[in-house]
């Protein structure tokens, strides 16, 4: 989660199962590097169907 108050990051770990760890910061530098991060995987990902839906 980007804002423009707050970044917020919390990955899987290496089984593929959310840790719960986030990484937090207030700092301007950190809430730019968020919306870029989350601009950067929004351009490279795609839709995904389900089926019946």
């Amino acid at each position: 989660m980007s804002s423009d108050k707050i970044m917020l990051l919390g990955l899987f770990n290496e089984s593929g199962r959310f840790d719960r760890q986030y990484i937090i910061s207030f700092e301007p530098g950190a809430i730019e590097w968020g919306k870029d991060l989350f601009e950067y995987f929004r351009d490279m990902s795609r839709e995904i169907k389900l089926k019946g839906k």
